[in-house]
């Protein structure tokens, strides 16, 4: 009896979570010295953008923690600041409001669905003549 009691107690149970959705991207083109600006249909509190050549760079919605904020980061910790100004608004569009050929990149962020599944949305940016 006390053998089947402890067999009882040793069940787990495990809950599967659906996986991500991986959104096709979309491609961005703006002329040099254009305004950004990238929504996604929630809010989020971070956006990442990775260049060609494979540097990395995020930005993170302004709160007490930061010391620094509405800049690119990136090393370790985001160390590095570039001096780019960027915001996330409240509701989590990204905006920039002047681009150069130096911010093409694929631009990308995650937030959770209607379906309460993580998405992930890419946006290929490419500033033109």
């Amino acid at each position: 009896m006390l053998a089947i009691f402890c067999l009882l107690l040793s069940v787990t149970v495990v809950v599967a979570q659906p996986p991500p959705v991986h959104e096709k991207p979309i491609d961005v083109t703006i002329r040099n010295g254009g305004k950004l600006e990238l929504k996604v249909p929630s809010s989020v509190n971070i956006w990442h953008r990775e260049f060609a050549d494979g540097r990395k760079e995020y930005v993170e919605f302004p709160n007490q923690y930061l010391d620094v904020s509405n800049v690119w980061r990136s090393g370790t910790l985001g160390s590095k600041h570039s001096p780019i100004k960027v915001e996330i608004a409240k509701d989590g569009t990204l905006r920039m409001p002047k681009v150069t050929a130096a911010d093409s990149a694929q631009y990308y962020t995650y937030y959770t669905g209607k379906d309460f599944r993580p998405h992930y949305s890419y946006f290929n940016v490419k500033i033109g003549k």
